[in-house]
């Protein structure tokens, strides 16, 4: 499926670009976090990403793109139970935040007189005032 033939939609241009991939992948690496299945760390990030940047635009551009499988590991909690995580390959991280990077502002900007402006979100639901006496209903886990 080309992605770029969707009823005139664009996003998927402004996020499979050089720049946008260069500007996340320092956020990637800032954000550090374990290896994934591939063992790829985020040290790795910019010598992974110089060898295959250009397969994984055009694989974005084209609809072809795939996560790899998370890599499961569990944390014990203070109160002596485990937590379950899934962590994902940098390369799927990167390509995470390259989405976000795009979506995000569009998102958020229309709400920004409605959110708390000390944090970017601030709980896990918010009930947002609209017109008509209809209300919205948004739902987020935000991670910064």
């Amino acid at each position: 499926m080309d992605m770029r033939k969707q009823d005139g939609i664009t996003l998927i241009e402004k996020i499979a670009t050089t720049s946008n991939l260069v500007v996340v992948c320092e956020k990637v690496y800032k954000n550090k976090g374990a290896a994934g299945l591939d063992g790829i760390t985020v040290y790795e990030i910019d010598e992974h990403m110089a060898k295959y940047q250009k397969a994984i635009i055009a694989k974005l551009l084209d609809g072809t793109y795939e996560p790899q499988p998370f890599k499961r590991v569990s944390i014990s909690k203070g109160n002596g139970s485990m937590r379950n995580l899934g962590i994902p390959v940098v390369r799927d991280r990167v390509v995470q935040q390259a989405i976000l990077q795009i979506i995000e502002p569009p998102c958020t900007e229309p709400y920004a007189w409605w959110c708390d402006r000390s944090e970017p979100v601030g709980s896990s639901y918010s009930i947002v005032p609209g017109r008509g006496g209809i209300n919205w209903l948004v739902l987020y886990d935000y991670l910064d």
